[in-house]
Parts: C-alpha cells; sequence; structure tokens
C-alpha cells in the first residue's frame, strides 16, 4: 500500500473511531466509554513500543552476529507496526482530544 492509501485509513479511522466516541459520550452518556477508550489507547501504545523494540532488537543482535535480517521479515514487521499505528492510535488521538477539551474549555 502507497502512503496515500495508509493516510486515508488513518483519517477514515480517526473519524469513525471520534465519531463513535462522541455519540456515545454526548447522546446517550455512556460514561463509561471514557475507560474503554483509555484501556484500549494504553493497550495500543504499549503494543506498538513492545513491537517496535522487538522489531530493532531483532535487527540489532543480527548485526551484533554480522549478519542480516531477511528483507520479507522486516517489510512484515514493518507492516505490522503500520497496522498497529492504523487501528489503534485514532483511540489514543480521541482520548487526548478529549482530554484537552476537558481542560480548557470545560469549567
Amino acid at each position: 500500500m502507497g502512503k496515500i492509501k495508509y493516510l486515508l485509513l488513518l483519517i477514515f479511522n480517526l473519524v469513525i473511531v471520534s465519531g463513535v466516541y462522541f455519540y456515545l459520550l454526548n447522546t446517550l452518556h455512556f460514561f463509561p466509554i471514557m475507560a474503554i477508550y483509555q484501556i484500549i489507547a494504553l493497550a495500543g501504545v504499549c503494543i506498538y513500543l513492545f513491537l517496535f523494540f522487538h522489531h530493532n532488537n531483532e535487527i540489532g543482535k543480527a548485526k551484533m552476529n554480522g549478519r542480516e535480517l531477511p528483507e520479507e521479515l522486516l517489510q512484515k514487521r514493518r507492516n505490522r507496526l503500520k497496522a498497529v499505528v492504523i487501528l489503534l492510535s485514532p483511540f489514543v488521538f480521541t482520548v487526548l482530544a478529549d482530554y484537552i477539551y476537558l481542560i480548557f474549555f470545560v469549567k
């Protein structure tokens, strides 16, 4: 997939996730949605960090042993990182946007 497709998919997911969040929060007053989104956002950050450090650790181990990892494996790991960003970062952005709104605009 090209970079534009990833960007469009990220924006689409962000609109869907944010729309569901604010709809449930404002119209139905479903306040547990805040905790659910916070848990998903925290899990997303932890999953991304784990995959990122695991990926870099494997590259470092291979270079220390004087060998290179196969390009197919590297591409597979890059695609997995991109998928995590596309699927879970909208939750992080939504929670951050809600916190910014609560801090600056709600009295």
